[in-house]
């Protein structure tokens, strides 16, 4: 009994270790150095919103998703 609980610690341990490294490797793949050069014309872009019906009651405006 002691040597498999003593397993399960080993394996619990390192499987954290294993999404600790993944999570710290994902994060610096992510990391940005500088903001894009033109991002108040990609945020507030003045392209007229024609309303699209989408139910009987129910109209989706806009062009983006943020």
């Amino acid at each position: 009994m002691y040597y498999i609980a003593k397993a399960k610690n080993i394996l619990f341990t390192l499987f954290c270790c294993c999404i600790l490294l993944s999570n710290v490797a994902y994060a610096q793949d992510k990391s940005q150095t500088a903001p894009p050069p033109n991002l108040p014309s990609e945020l507030f872009d003045n392209t007229p919103l024609t309303p699209t019906k989408v139910f009987d009651n129910l109209y989706c405006i806009g062009t983006k998703a943020l």
